[in-house]
């Protein structure tokens, strides 16, 4: 009910699972991963939104990734990371 869990999976397949939803997360920038992460160090309260806002713009959309993420949506094309 509190949207805790988004995926169950039987115990002899919990490894492979667990690569799965390893390779997508690490398909993304760096930069941004680590913005999330702090992101959502502080969710459940108003004050944890605005941290996550100045998080995103100060951090993130600073980023060499955010622009490269943002050419490369527009070009339609998969992003090169740089990680920074």
């Amino acid at each position: 009910q509190l949207g805790l869990v988004q995926r169950v999976v039987p115990d002899g397949d919990v490894d492979e699972a667990a690569l799965l939803l390893a390779g997508l997360v690490a398909r993304h920038s760096r930069a941004a991963l680590v913005c999330a992460k702090r992101a959502l160090a502080g969710t459940g309260s108003d004050l944890a939104l605005d941290a996550a806002q100045r998080v995103y713009l100060a951090d993130l959309m600073r980023s060499t990734d955010a622009v490269e993420g943002l050419r490369a949506f527009l070009e339609k094309r998969t992003p090169a990371w740089r990680h920074a």
